[in-house]
């Protein structure tokens, strides 16, 4: 059963998850935070298929330039809460398309199967530039945004070529908890 997303909250810096997560972006400036909601999470989080891992997964993809509208809040101590629905409005945008409809194989781009995401963030950076650029969307990658997803997963596999990429084969077994927005630090 796809997960029906209802909004993100954009994560003040003050807040407690924001703290929690900051430090694990190493060489990457954390623009936003954004922790994303749903409505139905507890039937497949309940369904026994083996033991969810923390939001420790990072999955970069790519983006139509919508992570770059500011969402700033211009120092407001409260959480601001964007309908998923409101995100974005262009049709072939994978930032929009993961948060309307989960990670979803029907709609991998590339010629891989499963999805794939790390531990690594540099790992996930390279995965989520080499989607913009088979895309045909040019940017200097210093100056690029990239929207990351911080997932928990289940039933993970190793690619035997390189274990530093994981990857689930089933649309049931990766959840995006977060979606970060992040650059390189200039």
């Amino acid at each position: 059963m796809p997960l029906k997303y209802l909004h993100l909250e954009l994560l003040t810096k003050a807040s407690p998850e924001y703290a929690e997560h900051c430090d694990k972006f190493e060489s990457f400036q954390l623009i936003d935070l954004f922790k994303i909601h749903y409505s139905n999470t507890e039937t497949r989080q309940s369904g026994g298929q083996g033991a969810w891992s923390e939001p420790i997964y990072f999955h970069g993809t790519w983006s139509c330039g919508c992570i770059g509208t500011s969402r700033a809040q211009d120092g407001t101590s409260a959480s601001v809460l964007i309908p998923t629905n409101d995100w974005c409005k262009t049709e072939h945008c994978a930032t929009r398309g993961i948060l309307r409809e989960g990670h979803r194989l029907e709609h991998v781009v590339c010629d891989i199967q499963g999805h794939f995401f790390s531990n690594y963030i540099h790992v996930a950076i390279e995965y989520a530039w080499n989607k913009h650029a088979f895309m045909g969307l040019g940017c200097e990658p210093s100056q690029q945004l990239y929207p990351l997803f911080l997932c928990k997963a289940r039933n993970v596999q190793h690619r035997p070529s390189n274990p530093s990429y994981e990857y689930v084969n089933s649309d049931e077994d990766i959840i995006p908890c977060y979606l970060a927005i992040v650059r390189h630090w200039v």
